[in-house]
C-alpha cells in the first residue's frame, strides 16, 4: 500500500493505492491481482 498526503492551494489531498491478491473457487489455481484507489479531498 502507499498513501500520500498533498497540499495545494489551501486544499488538502490524501491518496491511498493498495494492491489486492486473492483466488476464487471458480478458478483453482489462479491467482488475481488489481489495485483500488482511494483519494480524499479535506
Amino acid at each position: 500500500m502507499a498513501e500520500s498526503t498533498e497540499e495545494a492551494g489551501g486544499v488538502s489531498l490524501a491518496t491511498r493505492i493498495t494492491l489486492n491478491v486473492s483466488t476464487v473457487e471458480s478458478h483453482p489455481g489462479k491467482t488475481l491481482a488489481g489495485c483500488s484507489y482511494a483519494l480524499d479531498v479535506k
